[in-house]
């Protein structure tokens, strides 16, 4: 069971400065609320059927295990604007049967940026991990079903384990650009450790400046970690359970969504607790 140790009033803003031990962030770009919502990959270069080469302009290290690599599209001069829900397919060089979705952490002009976590035994992230400047990455998109929708839901519930939280970032941000959306989005995101959690700096930059977002931090390993998570706004230690869910999340309700992104065991773990709260499969949707 989850257990609070520290929380920070919502109205509160943080004036600290980042230290070595603070996680790592990527920089997003703000975006007008009409270009979130409007596709232009195909200007970019991308197929929504097809794999199209692309270059690796840049290789980060963002965390011990995190890495960002930065891809040029064909388009110099256009910023890359994909849909809230919707993501790239990133395909295996020499395994073409070997693909993976991933949400853009960060478009600029001409270039999109992939964040993922190096599972050595993974599929695909090694070849990511080893990938230099000048190599080629297969993509494909945009991909996926389903698109938010401003004031289609009273409340987003957000679950995210890892690098799971880019489509929830892409989902936030197009709430916080759309002044006339009422949505109101509570995020449970879930990490191994405190001083490892993903784009924590911005999170706490969208939740000090807009009162539609609550965000809540869980720590799952390492009780050495505790002293840096009383310092998280609202920081818990252990996994995100049903009553963690009960407890956060509003009752079920027609109007009420809850997005899921994480590793697979996370997201069993998330369905099964959601619809064992009395939650509908439709109003469910893993990314």
């Amino acid at each position: 069971v989850a257990v609070l140790v520290f929380s920070l009033s919502r109205s509160s803003k943080s004036s600290s400065s980042c230290t070595a031990t603070c996680p790592g962030s990527v920089t997003a770009k703000p975006s007008d609320s009409s270009s979130l919502l409007v596709d232009n990959a195909s200007v970019c270069g991308l197929s929504v059927t097809d794999f199209r080469p692309f270059p690796i302009t840049g290789v980060e290290q963002l965390l011990d295990d995190v890495h960002v690599i930065t891809i040029a599209h064909k388009a110099p001069t256009e910023i890359l604007h994909l849909a809230p829900g919707r993501h790239v397919q990133i395909q295996h060089p020499t395994d073409a049967k070997v693909k993976r979705y991933y949400t853009p952490i960060r478009t600029d002009l001409g270039h999109l940026s992939i964040l993922f976590r190096h599972y050595p035994d993974g599929a695909l992230t090694p070849t990511l991990f080893n990938s230099v400047v000048g190599d080629q990455v297969m993509l494909r998109g945009p991909n996926g079903k389903w698109v938010y929708e401003a004031n289609r839901y009273h409340t987003v519930c957000m679950l995210a384990g890892g690098t799971g939280i880019t489509p929830m970032l892409q989902v936030i941000q197009a709430m916080a650009a759309a002044h006339d959306d009422k949505t109101r989005a509570i995020l449970l995101f879930s990490n191994k450790h405190a001083h490892s959690i993903v784009e924590y700096q911005l999170l706490e930059k969208y939740a000090a400046e807009h009162s539609f977002l609550d965000v809540h931090y869980f720590v799952t390993q390492d009780s050495s970690d505790v002293q840096q998570v009383v310092k998280l706004r609202n920081g818990y230690v252990g996994r995100i359970t049903r009553e963690s869910l009960a407890s956060l999340c509003p009752a079920p309700r027609d109007d009420l969504l809850v997005l899921c992104c994480g590793p697979l065991p996370f997201n069993k773990s998330m369905r099964e607790a959601v619809l064992a709260l009395g939650h509908s499969p439709k109003n469910f949707h893993k990314f």
